[in-house]
Protein backbone atom coordinates (compact mmCIF):
# COMPACT_ATOMS: atom_id res chain seq x y z
CA UNK A 1 0.00 0.00 0.00
CA UNK A 2 1.30 3.43 -0.94
CA UNK A 3 0.74 6.35 1.38
CA UNK A 4 1.29 9.98 0.47
CA UNK A 5 2.21 12.36 3.23
CA UNK A 6 2.46 16.12 2.82
CA UNK A 7 4.60 18.47 4.88
CA UNK A 8 3.62 22.12 5.04
CA UNK A 9 5.83 24.99 6.08
CA UNK A 10 5.39 28.75 6.15
CA UNK A 11 7.75 31.63 5.63
CA UNK A 12 6.75 34.81 7.41
CA UNK A 13 8.74 37.94 6.54
CA UNK A 14 9.81 40.13 9.42
CA UNK A 15 10.00 43.86 10.05
CA UNK A 16 9.20 46.35 7.30
CA UNK A 17 8.63 43.64 4.71
CA UNK A 18 5.70 42.22 6.70
CA UNK A 19 3.49 45.11 5.59
CA UNK A 20 4.44 44.69 1.95
CA UNK A 21 4.53 40.92 1.54
CA UNK A 22 1.84 38.36 2.17
CA UNK A 23 2.25 35.01 3.91
CA UNK A 24 3.92 32.37 1.76
CA UNK A 25 3.34 28.65 2.04
CA UNK A 26 4.91 25.64 0.39
CA UNK A 27 4.54 21.89 0.58
CA UNK A 28 6.54 18.83 -0.38
CA UNK A 29 5.15 15.33 -0.94
CA UNK A 30 6.78 11.97 -0.27
CA UNK A 31 5.77 8.46 -1.28
CA UNK A 32 6.59 5.36 0.72
CA UNK A 33 5.49 1.75 1.00
CA UNK A 34 3.54 0.77 4.13
CA UNK A 35 1.83 -2.40 5.22
CA UNK A 36 -1.90 -2.73 4.70
CA UNK A 37 -3.39 -1.33 7.90
CA UNK A 38 -5.77 -3.30 10.09
CA UNK A 39 -8.47 -1.20 11.78
CA UNK A 40 -8.30 -1.15 15.56
CA UNK A 41 -11.98 -0.23 15.84
CA UNK A 42 -14.68 -2.79 15.07
CA UNK A 43 -17.83 -0.66 15.08
CA UNK A 44 -19.89 0.67 12.19
CA UNK A 45 -21.94 3.86 12.21
CA UNK A 46 -24.19 5.88 9.92
CA UNK A 47 -23.84 9.64 9.61
CA UNK A 48 -26.51 12.11 8.52
CA UNK A 49 -25.10 15.57 7.81
CA UNK A 50 -27.22 18.68 8.20
CA UNK A 51 -27.23 22.39 9.00
CA UNK A 52 -28.74 22.63 12.48
CA UNK A 53 -26.56 19.66 13.41
CA UNK A 54 -23.42 19.16 11.37
CA UNK A 55 -23.43 15.39 11.81
CA UNK A 56 -25.93 13.15 13.58
CA UNK A 57 -24.86 9.58 14.27
CA UNK A 58 -27.02 6.50 14.15
CA UNK A 59 -26.47 5.97 17.88
CA UNK A 60 -28.21 9.29 18.64
CA UNK A 61 -25.12 11.42 19.29
CA UNK A 62 -24.45 14.50 17.19
CA UNK A 63 -21.77 17.08 16.42
CA UNK A 64 -22.66 20.76 16.57
CA UNK A 65 -21.73 22.90 13.54
CA UNK A 66 -19.14 25.66 13.64
CA UNK A 67 -20.80 28.07 11.15
CA UNK A 68 -17.47 29.74 10.38
CA UNK A 69 -18.85 31.98 7.61
CA UNK A 70 -21.92 33.01 9.59
CA UNK A 71 -19.76 34.08 12.54
CA UNK A 72 -17.70 36.43 10.34
CA UNK A 73 -20.42 37.46 7.87
CA UNK A 74 -21.22 40.88 9.35
CA UNK A 75 -17.57 41.82 9.69
CA UNK A 76 -16.86 40.66 6.16
CA UNK A 77 -19.76 42.69 4.83
CA UNK A 78 -18.49 45.81 6.60
CA UNK A 79 -14.99 45.48 5.15
CA UNK A 80 -16.36 44.75 1.69
CA UNK A 81 -18.42 47.95 1.85
CA UNK A 82 -15.30 49.88 2.85
CA UNK A 83 -13.44 48.34 -0.08
CA UNK A 84 -16.19 49.28 -2.54
CA UNK A 85 -15.89 52.95 -1.54
CA UNK A 86 -12.16 53.08 -2.37
CA UNK A 87 -10.80 53.99 -5.75
CA UNK A 88 -9.92 50.73 -7.47
CA UNK A 89 -6.17 50.25 -7.79
CA UNK A 90 -5.25 52.82 -5.13
CA UNK A 91 -3.17 52.08 -2.05
CA UNK A 92 -6.22 52.33 0.19
CA UNK A 93 -8.09 49.92 -2.08
CA UNK A 94 -5.29 47.35 -1.84
CA UNK A 95 -5.18 47.86 1.92
CA UNK A 96 -8.92 47.22 2.21
CA UNK A 97 -8.61 44.23 -0.12
CA UNK A 98 -6.00 42.64 2.16
CA UNK A 99 -8.39 43.03 5.11
CA UNK A 100 -11.11 41.21 3.19
CA UNK A 101 -8.67 38.47 2.18
CA UNK A 102 -7.59 37.97 5.78
CA UNK A 103 -11.21 37.41 6.85
CA UNK A 104 -11.75 34.86 4.06
CA UNK A 105 -8.56 33.08 5.13
CA UNK A 106 -9.71 33.01 8.74
CA UNK A 107 -13.08 31.55 7.71
CA UNK A 108 -11.45 28.82 5.61
CA UNK A 109 -8.88 27.95 8.28
CA UNK A 110 -11.53 27.62 11.00
CA UNK A 111 -13.67 25.37 8.79
CA UNK A 112 -10.74 23.18 7.73
CA UNK A 113 -9.56 22.82 11.33
CA UNK A 114 -13.05 21.72 12.42
CA UNK A 115 -13.39 19.24 9.54
CA UNK A 116 -9.96 17.70 10.13
CA UNK A 117 -10.53 17.23 13.86
CA UNK A 118 -14.00 15.75 13.33
CA UNK A 119 -13.01 13.38 10.51
CA UNK A 120 -9.91 12.20 12.38
CA UNK A 121 -11.88 11.37 15.51
CA UNK A 122 -14.55 9.47 13.56
CA UNK A 123 -12.08 7.52 11.41
CA UNK A 124 -10.22 6.32 14.50
CA UNK A 125 -13.37 5.38 16.41
CA UNK A 126 -15.14 3.33 13.69
CA UNK A 127 -14.09 0.71 11.15
CA UNK A 128 -16.96 1.42 8.73
CA UNK A 129 -18.84 4.66 8.17
CA UNK A 130 -21.92 4.95 5.97
CA UNK A 131 -22.90 8.34 4.55
CA UNK A 132 -25.42 9.62 2.05
CA UNK A 133 -24.19 10.28 -1.48
CA UNK A 134 -25.34 13.91 -1.53
CA UNK A 135 -25.07 16.03 -4.68
CA UNK A 136 -24.02 19.24 -2.95
CA UNK A 137 -23.62 21.17 -6.20
CA UNK A 138 -27.21 20.47 -7.23
CA UNK A 139 -28.52 21.14 -3.72
CA UNK A 140 -26.88 24.58 -3.65
CA UNK A 141 -27.93 25.76 -7.09
CA UNK A 142 -29.46 29.20 -7.41
CA UNK A 143 -33.23 29.56 -7.60
CA UNK A 144 -33.21 32.96 -9.25
CA UNK A 145 -34.68 31.65 -12.48
CA UNK A 146 -34.67 33.71 -15.67
CA UNK A 147 -36.02 37.06 -16.75
CA UNK A 148 -38.97 35.35 -18.39
CA UNK A 149 -39.67 32.88 -15.60
CA UNK A 150 -39.15 34.32 -12.15
CA UNK A 151 -38.81 31.91 -9.26
CA UNK A 152 -40.35 32.17 -5.81
CA UNK A 153 -38.66 32.35 -2.43
CA UNK A 154 -35.33 33.27 -4.01
CA UNK A 155 -34.05 34.94 -0.84
CA UNK A 156 -34.87 31.92 1.31
CA UNK A 157 -33.15 29.57 -1.16
CA UNK A 158 -30.12 31.87 -1.22
CA UNK A 159 -29.84 31.67 2.55
CA UNK A 160 -30.16 27.88 2.41
CA UNK A 161 -27.44 27.65 -0.24
CA UNK A 162 -25.15 29.80 1.89
CA UNK A 163 -25.75 27.59 4.93
CA UNK A 164 -25.11 24.39 2.93
CA UNK A 165 -21.82 25.64 1.51
CA UNK A 166 -20.74 26.87 4.93
CA UNK A 167 -20.79 23.30 6.29
CA UNK A 168 -18.24 21.77 3.90
CA UNK A 169 -20.01 18.42 3.40
CA UNK A 170 -17.99 17.51 0.31
CA UNK A 171 -14.66 18.16 1.99
CA UNK A 172 -15.81 16.25 5.07
CA UNK A 173 -16.61 13.18 2.98
CA UNK A 174 -13.28 13.44 1.15
CA UNK A 175 -11.35 13.57 4.41
CA UNK A 176 -13.28 10.63 5.82
CA UNK A 177 -12.41 8.61 2.71
CA UNK A 178 -8.64 8.84 2.86
CA UNK A 179 -8.40 8.82 6.67
CA UNK A 180 -10.44 5.63 6.89
CA UNK A 181 -8.16 4.12 4.23
CA UNK A 182 -5.15 5.03 6.37
CA UNK A 183 -6.75 3.28 9.34
CA UNK A 184 -7.82 0.26 7.27
CA UNK A 185 -11.48 1.22 7.51
CA UNK A 186 -14.23 1.53 4.93
CA UNK A 187 -16.38 4.44 3.74
CA UNK A 188 -19.63 3.59 1.96
CA UNK A 189 -21.89 6.12 0.23
CA UNK A 190 -25.49 5.09 -0.39
CA UNK A 191 -28.21 6.82 -2.44
CA UNK A 192 -29.95 9.43 -0.28
CA UNK A 193 -33.43 8.74 -1.68
CA UNK A 194 -35.99 8.04 1.06
CA UNK A 195 -33.35 7.32 3.73
CA UNK A 196 -35.11 9.73 6.08
CA UNK A 197 -38.66 8.73 5.10
CA UNK A 198 -38.46 4.94 5.28
CA UNK A 199 -39.37 3.37 8.59
CA UNK A 200 -36.50 1.07 9.63
CA UNK A 201 -38.68 -1.46 11.47
CA UNK A 202 -41.14 -2.13 8.62
CA UNK A 203 -39.42 -0.64 5.51
CA UNK A 204 -42.55 1.37 4.67
CA UNK A 205 -42.28 4.88 3.33
CA UNK A 206 -43.95 7.63 5.32
CA UNK A 207 -46.43 10.04 3.76
CA UNK A 208 -45.06 13.44 2.86
CA UNK A 209 -45.02 15.80 5.81
CA UNK A 210 -46.25 18.68 3.70
CA UNK A 211 -49.50 16.83 2.92
CA UNK A 212 -50.34 15.34 6.30
CA UNK A 213 -49.68 17.04 9.64
CA UNK A 214 -48.33 14.79 12.34
CA UNK A 215 -50.64 14.46 15.36
CA UNK A 216 -49.32 15.47 18.76
CA UNK A 217 -48.35 12.63 21.04
CA UNK A 218 -48.62 12.33 24.77
CA UNK A 219 -45.31 12.52 26.63
CA UNK A 220 -45.71 8.91 27.78
CA UNK A 221 -45.97 7.55 24.24
CA UNK A 222 -42.72 6.17 22.85
CA UNK A 223 -41.41 8.35 20.06
CA UNK A 224 -40.58 7.01 16.61
CA UNK A 225 -36.94 7.06 15.49
CA UNK A 226 -35.94 10.43 14.08
CA UNK A 227 -34.46 10.92 10.63
CA UNK A 228 -30.93 11.02 11.92
CA UNK A 229 -31.20 7.95 14.14
CA UNK A 230 -33.10 5.96 11.52
CA UNK A 231 -30.61 6.51 8.70
CA UNK A 232 -28.23 3.79 9.90
CA UNK A 233 -30.94 1.12 9.84
CA UNK A 234 -32.06 2.19 6.38
CA UNK A 235 -28.62 2.40 4.78
CA UNK A 236 -27.42 -0.96 6.08
CA UNK A 237 -29.46 -2.79 3.44
CA UNK A 238 -28.38 -0.32 0.77
CA UNK A 239 -24.72 -0.66 1.74
CA UNK A 240 -24.61 -4.40 1.07
CA UNK A 241 -22.57 -5.05 -2.06
CA UNK A 242 -21.34 -1.50 -2.50
CA UNK A 243 -17.52 -1.34 -2.52
CA UNK A 244 -15.70 1.13 -0.30
CA UNK A 245 -14.87 4.46 -1.79
CA UNK A 246 -11.30 5.00 -2.79
CA UNK A 247 -9.46 7.70 -0.91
Amino acid sequence: MQRLQAFKFELRPNGQQARQMARFAGSCQTEREVDTPIPEATSAIGIDVGIARFATMSDGSFIAPIHSFKRHEQRLKRYQCCMSRKQKGSKNWHKAKRRVQRIHTRIANARNDFLHKTSTALSKAHAMIVVEDLAVRQMSQSAAGTAAHHSKQVKAKSGLNKAILDQGWGEFRRQLGYKLAWQGGMLIAVPPHHTSQTRPHCAREEISRAKVARPKRAPSVKQEPTEATAIHSNVNDSAVGIPALKA
